[in-house]
Order: C-alpha cells, then structure tokens, then sequence
C-alpha cells in the first residue's frame, strides 16, 4: 500500500512544535526582542541579566538583530531599543488583517458618545493585544500603546 504525499514544503513533523523542531538561537534573539519591546531603554548588562543569556550571548543577538534594523542602540549609554525593521515586519499583520482599519471610525464614534478612551484589542492566548486606540481629550485616560498585552 503506497503512502499517500505529504504536501510540498513541510517536513514530516510539521505539526510537532517540540522543542527539538525550534532553532535555540532564533529562539533566543526573538526573545530578546521581546524584552527589548518590553522593556525600552536597558544597555547590554541589564538586558543579559534580564534574559539570564551571557553578555557576549545578548550582544552578538543585538547585533544581529540590528543589522536588520530590529533593534538599535542609542549612541549615549548605549541603550537599545527596537528598531524599524521590528515596525515594518509587525505592521503586516495589521496590514493583512485591516482589523484597525476598519474599526477606526466605529472607535471614533464609541469615544464621542462616551467620553472616554476606546480600545481595539484582540484574543491572544490569554491575554488581550491591543492593536489601536482613540484617546478621549478628559484629563484621566487609560493609555495601551498598541502591542500592549494585559491578561484578561
């Protein structure tokens, strides 16, 4: 009995997401970019002692990272920051969805009648990432720059 094709372009363990199938130094530069997002502003030491990486580890990770402008360091003190690059590659998936776009005046509205700060979140995992916001002009708001995640 012949063996039916598996579609083009994926291994035989696609569906296994163990970590045997994850490359550890892609892995480890994505997830320093995560808390570089997260955490704006922090030099090398304070990012290696952060992500529990050896510094030489982190920097050869922000280095890579930003040679394609995923991250960049200011000149003074050295801190480092994400990047254009991380802008343009997240953007996509605003741009395939057209999710903001299409509830912009919806927003717009909701902050009028109400008086007060409208969000656009979505479902991730178990927690919400917000993707827009239209801020009421009152004096007390709520602020979550898009790509803020809060649990739910």
């Amino acid at each position: 009995m012949a063996n039916s094709p598996r579609p083009r372009g994926r291994p035989k363990a696609f569906a296994d997401k163990t970590d045997q199938n994850t490359v550890q130094a892609l892995d480890r530069g994505l997830s320093l970019l995560e808390l570089v997002a997260l955490r704006p502003g922090l030099s090398l030491s304070e990012l290696a002692a952060e992500s529990g990486e050896a510094v030489a580890t982190v920097f050869r990770a922000l280095v890579t990272l930003q040679g394609h402008d995923m991250v960049e360091a200011e000149e003074a003190g050295q801190l480092w920051q994400v990047g254009p690059g991380a802008f343009r590659v997240g953007n996509a998936f605003l741009r395939r969805t057209k999710v903001v776009e299409r509830a912009r005046n919806p927003m717009d509205m909701l902050m009028r009648d109400t008086g007060e700060t409208a969000n656009l979140g979505i479902e991730a995992g178990d927690e919400v990432l917000f993707l827009s916001q239209v801020e009421t002009h009152e004096a007390i708001r709520a602020f979550f720059p898009p790509g803020t995640k809060a649990p739910m």
